[in-house]
């Protein structure tokens, strides 16, 4: 977007005209927060505290399911490429053989040795099936779509089993076979489509379980969590006119995670991070993510909540060349109160105003909008 001015005084500002939100002063460098993973000296994660006492572990056994429907949403869901043959080793000793056929992909998908199944156009869904090293039945289902870089594939099934009339689903979101990589395979507990990381202490109905769950997804261990905990909450301060679908924290080392959408929730002493969310209006779905947001501790016995969401602050860019300030709408970023990012989103009401003055007459020389708003 371009905007012609006159003369050299200039101050730009942008505002949003709806109720809630606040101008922001203009910024010529975009703020960027710490890499993934990066921690500082001490952290630690959540410390669970086993004593003698603790109840024995009841197993759950698991069933698997193909979505053939895919809708949860993964907190990060990746697709690998199809190399070769779909090799699971821990699990199966079968690879599933996999060619291309002009700009079809064969593939071999019960480990006979026939190319059985084509996956023809864009995308498709194949469900393979074997053996495991103990003659259990293997089966998995496989997400598939072409790109100019080839064909690439996801998880599209997950192991379920229910929990004190819970619904517990586990995705292998790392698409290596396997269902028990905690922090980074995926899970939802209840009847939502929103995940959280995989997680070793789960909190079902309010209550703290510790689970382990077996790498080929067949059984979940639990029993009560024996440790120290507080409450955290993410959700009764979040100021937005939309619906909170999802808001992810993980612990410092990954291995707990919740998806804080349901009001204070009691989990491990220790620090979190939060890592992404998602907000919902109408049919409309904005994407947020950490942004600079803090680490927050939770100490035993209290309670930590943390503000998201309004009012929000624009944070953008811009090139100043004769007689015209640019603007590009791709470097405009609306920033929360926690720090959060708000991605690829118009604010209800449209557009940012971006208002140019000469400072010394305070006189607007110009004013304009995004387009398609």
């Amino acid at each position: 977007m371009k905007m012609r001015i006159a003369g050299s005084r200039i101050l730009c500002v942008a505002w949003l005209g709806i109720t809630g939100f606040t101008t922001l002063g203009l910024a010529q460098s975009v703020p960027t927060d710490k890499a993934d993973g990066d921690k500082a000296d001490g952290d630690k994660a959540p410390q669970e505290v086993q004593t003698p006492e603790s109840s024995p572990a009841k197993a759950l056994e698991l069933t698997y399911k193909t979505y053939r429907g895919w809708d949860l949403v993964l907190p990060q869901e990746s697709f690998a490429r199809v190399s070769g043959d779909f090799r699971f080793p821990s699990l199966s000793s079968s690879p599933f053989t996999a060619r291309l056929d002009g700009s079809a992909l064969r593939i071999d998908r019960d480990a006979d040795g026939e190319l059985d199944a084509k996956v023809e156009g864009a995308e498709g869904l194949v469900t393979l099936r074997s053996q495991t090293e103990t003659s259990d039945k293997f089966r998995y289902s496989v997400r598939l779509k072409r790109t100019n870089a080839g064909w690439l594939f996801a998880a599209s099934g997950a192991v379920l089993g229910i929990l004190d009339g819970q619904k517990i689903r586990i995705i292998d979101q790392n698409n290596n076979g396997r269902h028990d990589d905690y922090g980074e395979d995926a899970m939802v507990i209840g009847q939502g489509r929103y995940a959280s990381f995989l997680s070793r202490v789960i909190n079902v109905r309010g209550k703290l379980y510790s689970i382990e769950v077996s790498g080929d997804g067949r059984t979940l261990n639990y029993t009560p969590y024996v440790g120290a905990t507080g409450t955290l909450d993410l959700s009764s301060r979040f100021a937005t006119k939309g619906k909170l679908l999802s808001a992810i924290i993980r612990s410092e080392d990954g291995t707990i995670s919740y998806n804080m959408t349901g009001g204070p929730m009691t989990v491990p002493v220790g620090e979190y991070r939060f890592y992404c969310g998602r907000i919902g209006l109408g049919r409309n779905v904005v994407n947020f993510s950490k942004g600079t947001v803090r680490p927050v501790t939770v100490v035993a016995n209290e309670t930590k909540s943390v503000a998201f969401g309004e009012p929000l602050d624009i944070d953008f860019q811009y090139v100043r060349e004769p007689g015209r300030v640019i603007i590009d709408p791709k470097r405009v970023r609306y920033i929360g109160r926690a720090g959060e990012m708000y991605d690829d989103w118009t604010p209800f009401g449209g557009s940012p105003k971006f208002e140019v003055k000469d400072v010394l007459a305070n006189k607007q020389i110009a004013l304009a909008v995004f387009g398609g708003t």
